[in-house]
């Protein structure tokens, strides 16, 4: 196929002999216009992938490891995908992932730690990916609150689930995550 430039000096050349005889040929004319058209589209290059969701309800309890739901997307994508806190990607490439948990101690007195990190999900069941890990010490009822965050380039392929994680690896006070404060960001490195 011709490139862009030169069918469009083609469909100038040939609207201008057409205008000189007086006649244009339509159907040539739409076939030019398609052509064009066809190249065009050939040579631009998809935008980067952006996507971004958060969770809007809190309320998961990590006594033991659960899954953040993120529920809410902020900046969408057709090549994300999410259900249930898990989001599935679409478009193989190279990725800044970008996580924050938050959750806070709602009941207890014991002195608390909270793990929260990024698992992924190629095809062979979910493991964490290494590099972003983040610990919270959640003191107590009135002082129990606090935010983990991470940041990531992964390669990613068509396939791949990604989910955020938490769970309360010391201490037995009540932990949960908060509404609006956890959340996952996907951006396309170009």
């Amino acid at each position: 196929m011709a490139s862009a430039a030169a069918l469009s000096a083609a469909l100038r050349a040939g609207l201008l002999a057409n205008d000189d005889a007086g006649a244009i040929d339509n159907d040539a004319l739409q076939a030019l216009c398609d052509e064009v058209g066809a190249a065009v589209v050939g040579e631009v290059a998809a935008s980067p992938l952006l996507w971004e969701a958060y969770d809007s309800t809190g309320g998961v309890n990590v006594g033991s490891a659960a899954t953040v739901v993120i529920d809410t997307i902020g900046q969408d994508s057709d090549d994300v995908d999410l259900a249930a806190g898990v989001v599935t990607i679409n478009r193989a490439g190279t990725y800044r992932v970008h996580g924050r948990v938050t959750v806070n101690a709602t009941s207890g007195t014991s002195r608390s730690i909270t793990e929260c990190y990024l698992e992924r999900d190629p095809g062979d069941g979910f493991a964490a990916v290494p590099g972003t890990y983040g610990l919270i010490y959640n003191r107590e009822v009135t002082e129990g609150g606090g935010v983990a965050s991470f940041f990531r380039v992964i390669d990613l392929d068509v396939g791949d689930l990604l989910r955020l994680r938490a769970d309360r690896i010391s201490g037995t006070s009540t932990i949960e995550t908060i509404a609006n404060g956890s959340g996952l960001m996907i951006e396309e490195v170009t």
